[in-house]
């Protein structure tokens, strides 16, 4: 089967080379998405972490502040409440009660944006989990999001391309096996969702139904033997 692949530069380079075979081993490959999960460790406590990021800004809030903002103290709680609720809850606490006077609208915005960029980085990993112990639990002989190649169609190459435009790209075309799991991204768990509800949707991500596989937005998890056709394209963010 011939497929499209949307190489980001920087993660195993050494294997795109026109005519190139090699093996996709779900035992030993992990892709971005797993290194996103497991190769994530904080540099600061959560209670220093908003007066680190947004140093100087909010250098005279005070330690409770800080702790009722903490972005990881909020994340502890995805499971149980929703993001967007997370962040309403965020520009209500600034706005009632703390420096309105003293820190401009512009640093309030900073502020929230920082935030929102770090929770939403944390719950695109809360959603892959999600996934992955959904497929463990029920549907184990399925390929793993965590160990698998992305490949796309020549009619989703569009799709896609659009959705990486902070990444360097070279596309390439692919010939893979033919009996490949094949699912689609608007099936994916809702990310706003808490964690128990994200497994539940996982369901319909590995048991998608025919009708669900827009053409545009359909993804292939490639376990086993790749073979690199040819360069067709490449992406550069400077262009963007």
């Amino acid at each position: 089967m011939k497929l499209y692949h949307l190489h980001l530069l920087g993660n195993y380079d050494e294997l795109y080379r026109e005519n190139s075979e090699f093996v996709i081993d779900k035992n030993k490959f992990n892709n971005r998405i797993y290194d996103r999960i497991y190769n994530y460790s904080p540099v600061v406590s959560p209670s220093k972490y908003l007066t680190i990021a947004c140093n100087p800004i909010c250098s005279n809030m005070n330690y409770a502040l800080m702790n009722e903002l903490s972005i990881f103290a909020v994340l502890e709680n995805l499971g149980k409440i929703r993001i967007d609720d997370v962040l309403d809850n965020l520009v209500e606490i600034i706005n009632r009660d703390y420096y309105l006077e003293t820190v401009s609208i512009e640093d309030l915005q900073r502020l929230l944006i920082d935030a929102e960029n770090t929770i939403f980085k944390y719950i695109n990993i809360n959603a892959e989990r999600a996934l992955e112990e959904y497929r463990i639990n029920n549907c184990i002989e399925l390929p793993s999001r965590l160990h698998s190649l992305f490949a796309c169609s020549l009619d989703g190459i569009e799709y896609w391309t659009q959705r990486i435009t902070d990444d360097n790209v070279d596309i390439y075309e692919i010939e893979v096996p033919d009996n490949i799991f094949v699912s689609n991204s608007h099936l994916l768990p809702n990310r706003s969702l808490p964690y128990s509800e994200q497994i539940e949707q996982a369901e319909s991500y590995f048991n998608p139904n025919k009708w669900d596989l827009e053409k545009e937005s359909i993804e292939y998890l490639v376990q086993g033997k790749v073979k690199i056709l040819k360069k067709v394209d490449e992406i550069r963010k400077e262009d963007y």
